[in-house]
């Protein structure tokens, strides 16, 4: 996102993957803590998994994030 100049601001649409037997409060609690209240936040899509491609990861996030083309980019 920083490459964009995008915060979290500019995210619309968050995807959590979990791994069965994690708890989702503390991921929102710890989510929350992390990027703090969001005037507006995104839509949030949190979905349940067996396991991730890492084995020793617990949680797995993607976002998509919308911001306006910079002027400086259309020359």
């Amino acid at each position: 996102m920083a490459s964009e100049n995008a915060t979290f601001n500019d995210v619309i649409k968050l995807n959590i993957y979990m791994v069965n037997g994690c708890d989702l409060a503390v991921g929102l609690k710890s989510f929350k803590e992390t990027i703090g209240e969001m005037e507006k936040p995104p839509l949030i899509t949190v979905l349940k998994v067996a396991g991730l491609t890492n084995p020793l990861c617990l949680i797995e996030i993607d976002a998509i994030a919308v911001v306006e083309e910079r002027e400086d980019c259309m020359e």
